[in-house]
């Protein structure tokens, strides 16, 4: 957006569009852009209208990406600045957001979010204000983890926490699972980027079908093309982390086609891939929870307990 005298009153609406779509992507660009202004008060054309405190929307920026201690310092900020400014509705907006802040930050019974969110109620119906639901949130705070993904990150969402985290392999493995909770999905499968329900009467020797079908060669084929370009786009960006995770899985992918095709490209009989499968696919969801720890522990501990993997892997909410 170009700079002019409502430039920082668009960006406010953006980050509130931004938390309402939940769009973790939008808001932290939003959160670089609005930085510089923190400390100034979100004021339309000239001083016509005034929002708060700039700290408000960096907060909410912070909230909807998942990363609760900076909100919960921009949003203490804002509501020291609305006070100052004399600017009760902002100030008890932000304190009503700081409280689901630190409820979020610090679970829902943490006395000091109570605090915050019975001040903010009481100064809200003293005001005539109606005050924001949480949005994208869990109530109950027991309902299974959701994972969705914005461009090259995925949002991690379980008992109202939310992680951002970078993608990866495993980071697509567990979303299979999580959007199956209960159901079991064979490693292969999940290896393979395609789930479809297990044959009838499966036996656990040897197998007289095809060690990847038609459908599943073709599918492992237009990975490979795929994985060749975002490694190559990852080596220009200089993130030789993620890049050599795909290397490994195209070194994966490679070895099954090579395995699976005998003589004149006929399908090989099946003969043990599920091994190499449940080696890949394990090492590839753990490196993911390690990812969700690192950004949220909670998260990653309780993902820890319910995500099964070996040669059929499965995700069992509590």
């Amino acid at each position: 957006m170009p700079a002019s005298s409502t430039w920082l009153v668009s960006m406010y609406c953006v980050v509130e569009t931004a938390h309402l779509l939940q769009d973790p992507d939008t808001a932290a660009r939003a959160y670089a852009l609005l930085r510089p202004f923190a400390d100034l008060p979100v004021v339309a054309s000239l001083g016509v209208a005034c929002f708060g405190s700039a700290h408000h929307s960096l907060g909410m920026a912070a909230l909807t990406t998942g990363d609760l201690p900076t909100a919960v310092e921009h949003l203490r900020a804002a509501v020291r600045g609305n006070l100052a400014l004399g600017h009760w509705p902002a100030a008890a907006l932000s304190r009503w957001r700081l409280g689901q802040a630190l409820a979020l930050r610090d679970g829902a019974r943490d006395q000091a979010a109570a605090r915050e969110q019975a001040a903010a109620a009481r100064e809200a119906r003293e005001l005539g204000m109606v005050l924001p639901a949480v949005v994208g949130r869990s109530s109950a705070g027991q309902d299974g983890c959701r994972l969705r993904r914005h461009g090259r990150h995925w949002q991690v969402e379980l008992g109202g926490r939310l992680a951002l985290v970078d993608h990866s392999v495993g980071m697509g493995h567990l979303a299979t699972l999580v959007a199956n909770p209960g159901r079991e999905i064979l490693a292969a499968d999940l290896a393979a980027g395609t789930w479809t329900r297990e044959p009838e009467g499966g036996s656990e020797g040897g197998s007289a079908q095809p060690l990847l079908d038609e459908q599943a060669r073709d599918t492992y084929r237009q990975r490979l093309g795929r994985l060749e370009a975002e490694i190559d786009e990852l080596e220009s960006m200089n993130d030789l982390e993620r890049a050599a995770g795909l290397r490994l899985e195209r070194e994966w992918l490679v070895a099954e086609l090579a395995a699976a095709t005998g003589i004149g490209g006929r399908a090989r009989p099946f003969t043990g891939s599920e091994e190499r499968a449940r080696i890949a696919v394990g090492k590839a969801i753990r490196r993911a929870l390690a990812r969700i720890s690192a950004v949220d522990p909670a998260i990653g501990e309780e993902l820890r307990a319910t995500v099964q993997t070996g040669l059929r892997c499965c995700y069992r909410p509590r």
